[in-house]
């Protein structure tokens, strides 16, 4: 009897702890510079901190390198209409995962705040200036697009620099989001749902 009310509570915590932690308030912070990623994940004051240096490389076990072999070899066996088929469903696919998951984060998601800094050259000064404001018209779109989709909590800070005489990128990108464990995993659910939808036979 003893046991069993010892394994009731441990049941109870468990799940009294998933609770929490699923409506605990979650906050992501990113940051990439010099193509280094810093990834920050804090709930219930613990800190979570993920660096990837950009130069670690892709390590590719057998058995992928195997299946993408065997993929490449079935893709030359197919016909043209095929693979055309193929790349129009998967950018279907892709365009109703969007769509969902960004219709149900719209007020779940919360934009604490966003940096994006970029300061680049490609030694040509005229083709730096042409790049500059294709840039700008890029930037301007993904600024529009956060504000009309998702809870902007501050102004979005922009800042494209051209060097026109000297070859040179450098991305900073510094962003904090705020959302709920729970609304993470039912928008992943979403999104393999609609995957499942589009690779059914």
């Amino acid at each position: 009897m003893i046991v069993l009310w010892w394994i009731l509570a441990i049941i109870g915590f468990l799940v009294l702890l998933a609770t929490v932690l699923l409506f605990a308030p979650l906050r992501l912070q990113a940051e990439v510079k010099d193509g280094d990623l810093t990834a920050t994940v804090k709930i219930l004051g613990i800190k979570y901190v993920k660096k990837m240096d950009a130069e670690t490389p892709i390590k590719k076990t057998g058995k992928k390198a195997e299946k993408e072999v065997k993929e490449e070899t079935q893709d030359e066996k197919a016909s043209i209409r095929e693979k055309i088929h193929d790349v129009r469903r998967k950018i279907q696919m892709v365009r109703e995962i969007l769509q969902e998951v960004r219709a149900y984060l719209s007020t779940r998601l919360i934009f604490e705040s966003l940096t994006l800094k970029l300061r680049f050259g490609d030694g040509n000064a005229a083709r730096t200036g042409i790049e500059t404001g294709l840039i700008w018209g890029a930037a301007g779109g993904l600024v529009a697009f956060l504000n009309n989709n998702f809870i902007v909590k501050t102004q979005i800070d922009v800042e494209i620099m051209p060097e026109f005489n000297q070859k040179m990128f450098d991305l900073y990108i510094n962003g904090i989001i705020r959302t709920r464990l729970a609304h993470i995993i039912i928008a992943a659910i979403t999104a393999v749902k609609v995957y499942r939808k589009y690779n059914e036979f």
